[in-house]
């Protein structure tokens, strides 16, 4: 496979589709955002890929979301002690609250596209 001198992220169009004009296909790109990216940033994550192999654009190829692992809170607890004092004596009840335990799922985002040169008709 040829390889093509990188060129400036700017340089580098984000297509949500195969272009009408003609092209050649110079790698495929897989970009896998953190729990908190924006979508936006892992759009720019494959212009930058693309930028790499010298592309002139990139188009989407999957982007999708997947569960990468989980969070598992324990649930609090508080204790409550009632009482008095009678004499030397104290007298006491206590309650205990559990609360519930919480499990959240990590969500990713991930994109695959291909890296496209345009040729000339």
């Amino acid at each position: 496979m040829r390889t093509f001198p990188p060129k400036p992220i700017e340089q580098v169009e984000l297509l949500p589709g195969p272009p009408s004009k003609p092209f050649k296909v110079v790698g495929h790109v897989f970009v896998k955002g953190a729990p908190a990216a924006s979508w936006q940033s892992v759009a720019e994550g494959a212009r930058e890929e693309a930028a790499e192999m010298g592309a002139d654009a990139v188009f989407m190829g999957n982007a999708s979301e997947y569960q990468a692992g989980a969070i598992i809170m324990p649930g609090s607890s508080t204790t409550t002690t009632t009482g008095s004092f009678t004499g030397r004596s104290f007298d006491a009840t206590s309650n205990t609250f559990t609360g519930p335990t919480t499990a959240m799922g990590i969500q990713k985002k991930q994109f695959t596209g291909i890296a496209i040169i345009y040729q000339q008709p």
